[in-house]
């Protein structure tokens, strides 16, 4: 709801062009103010408590599902299964150097996950959209224009977000790149991981 994509109601077999995605790209259905000011009118409400517990957590302006799921596996606490790490920003714009907009053909990029105070993004690479040659060629190009910012980018891939150990790795390269420590875990956190890897994408 609070993300810039929808589920599409079509089969896989029936999606085609854009709809293969699983998804389509709009506008947000609401936002996390309008959700925030509706829980408080609505205080007696049955299941109040864990809305206004959720809303903590939630992120705002995700472009795709696979956004939302790297967002909330990185930032929940560990007490819900997550990698406790600080909340980023999210599809943050970052202006491109003037001496590099026209080789660059834009004025900015966007981040997908953003940590201004580290200088660090976090970047989904779907296997549909980062992969040839001339895409290969223009993310490098867009992570050396960043680069020349002092930013540093750490790309997540699909397979790594859907495999448990290479998430654990990629969840420990980008705490360290925050100069993060997590608090302990609790003893049943690997239950707990695998509790929110299931809801999150039916798989541990």
């Amino acid at each position: 709801m609070t993300g810039s994509y929808a589920a599409l109601l079509r089969t896989p077999e029936e999606a085609e062009g854009a709809d293969v995605l699983g998804f389509r790209k709009g506008e947000l259905v609401t936002t996390l103010a309008r959700l925030r000011a509706y829980v408080k009118r609505a205080s007696r409400e049955h299941g109040i408590k864990r809305a206004r517990v959720a809303l903590r957590y939630l992120p705002e302006g995700c472009a795709s599902p696979m956004e939302s799921v790297l967002f909330l596996l990185l930032s929940l606490p560990c007490a819900y299964g997550g990698y406790g790490l600080p909340r980023p920003e999210v599809n943050y714009r970052i202006s491109v150097p003037d001496d590099r907009r026209g080789a660059m053909g834009r004025s900015c990029f966007i981040c997908d996950l953003y940590w201004p105070q580290a200088r660090l993004c976090v970047e989904y690479d779907s296997n549909m959209f980062h992969t040839g040659a001339q895409r290969i060629a223009r993310d490098s190009a867009r992570r050396n224009a960043l680069a020349l910012k002092g930013i540093t980018v750490v790309s997540v891939t699909g397979n790594q977000i859907m495999d448990r150990v290479e998430m654990d790795r990629a969840a420990y390269l980008i705490a360290k790149k925050l100069g993060f420590r997590p608090s302990a875990y609790c003893g049943d956190f690997p239950e707990r991981q695998a509790g929110l890897r299931t809801a999150l994408l039916l798989s541990k």
